[in-house]
């Protein structure tokens, strides 16, 4: 957390629970913090919390494979490849400047999409 005087003062604990598309707009407790009163005030607050984590990455990989044997020493190989298969998107990390309002608590960033890969491979 951010603000043009200092880290702000946690005046509770600001985590808030539920499905992280649920809670795009407001990640955590936007009103959980105050800006400290001037830029010479000492915050007694960690530099990291420990409730405040940005969302976990999940993603699933699939792999299809199948060989096929097509004279005695010639085999053919199909395969199948899926990264991210159930195009599930891993989102950024919620603004932690308190001095912009607009952007504290939201999470503006997504990635991740689907690739896949066919391939065909003949051995001999």
């Amino acid at each position: 957390m951010t603000h043009v005087n200092g880290r702000p003062l946690r005046i509770r604990n600001p985590r808030l629970d539920g499905p992280v598309s649920q809670r795009l707009v407001r990640y955590f407790d936007t009103t959980a913090f105050q800006p400290l009163p001037n830029q010479y005030a000492i915050t007694p607050e960690p530099r990291f919390l420990a409730e405040l984590r940005a969302p976990s990455a999940r993603s699933l990989n699939v792999t299809l494979l199948k060989s096929f044997t097509l004279y005695e020493r010639l085999k053919l190989q199909i395969r199948m490849d899926a990264i991210g298969a159930t195009n599930t998107p891993i989102f950024g990390a919620p603004g932690t400047n308190l001095s912009n309002l607009a952007t504290f608590g939201v999470i503006n960033s997504a990635t991740g999409s689907r690739q896949m890969l066919g391939s065909a491979r003949l051995l001999f």
